[in-house]
């Protein structure tokens, strides 16, 4: 193919440091998408929804893909929230720019109005809370949520959260207008099969480059138990791979490597 080695290097960087343009959507993972754009579309008044999932499954990707579709309409607050040090209210004032400007414990009566201002309906919170272990604390966090979900104000949010306290609490506190919502990352084969040839045109079309699909993929994916988001790492490793070797450049032996150890270390040969 006659690939330049400094060229591959470079593209190959571009590949394992990609962001964004490498996520496949599972059936399940666009339907909860169109239930999340559907409360931001519709504005909702009241509305709490909450995201869980394993860590890495994807719900940064996903609420990331709601804000940007929705930029004008939504507010997406800075993650981990540390309650009990900036508590939810507080949180939310800093990122309206409203702090110093109301009373501790108090929500401000014009935080809707200054949201409806701005045309922010909808507040995205990623990741409230994992360190939440006080009870008052986890109190504060419903009060709030239940403020909104009663109607008062104008506001939907929603959030993801790993904290199982908050999880539990999240059933126990909840309105007719709450909802939950889980996203699984496991795949089934009729998946597998498509979405692995849709990523490796992506990462051609990403590099500009047609580097020929491999014939050991099928195995790399399953080895990486059928998870999407783990799956798509090896792809991109896989990627790589055959790049750097159309170039001549020598990599080390997968086999011998985790995962994420052997993405670095690939890294580390594209900076090289």
């Amino acid at each position: 193919m006659g690939i330049n080695k400094r060229h591959a290097l470079q593209m190959g960087r571009l590949v394992l440091e990609a962001e964004s343009g490498f996520q496949y959507m599972t059936p399940s993972y666009r339907a909860i998408y169109n239930q999340l754009q559907s409360i931001v579309q519709s504005r909702i008044k009241g509305a709490i929804t909450m995201i869980t999932g394993e860590p890495g499954c994807g719900i940064s990707t996903l609420l990331s893909h709601v804000v940007k579709c929705h930029s004008a309409q939504v507010l997406l607050l800075s993650g981990n929230v540390f309650v009990g040090e900036t508590n939810i209210v507080d949180h939310i004032c800093e990122d309206f720019h409203l702090e110093g400007t109301r009373k501790a414990g108090v929500i401000p009566a014009y935080l809707p109005i200054f949201a409806s201002a701005t045309g922010r309906q909808t507040l995205v919170i990623d990741d409230l809370d994992i360190y939440i272990e006080r009870e008052r604390d986890l109190t504060e966090v419903f009060e709030f949520f239940q403020v909104i979900g009663k109607g008062a104000h104008a506001l939907s949010v929603i959030f993801s959260t790993r904290n199982t306290r908050l999880v539990r609490n999240f059933h126990k506190h909840c309105l007719t207008n709450w909802q939950v919502y889980n996203l699984a990352d496991n795949l089934d084969f009729n998946d597998l099969n498509s979405m692995a040839i849709r990523e490796w045109e992506v990462c051609n079309q990403q590099v500009n480059m047609k580097i020929p699909t491999p014939s050991n993929w099928g195995q790399t994916v399953v080895d990486c138990g059928m998870r999407l988001h783990l799956v798509q790492t090896a792809l991109r490793i896989c990627y790589v791979e055959n790049l750097l070797g159309s170039a001549g450049v020598i990599v080390p032996d997968r086999d011998k490597w985790a995962l994420k150890d052997y993405e670095l270390e690939l890294l580390q040969i594209c900076y090289s």
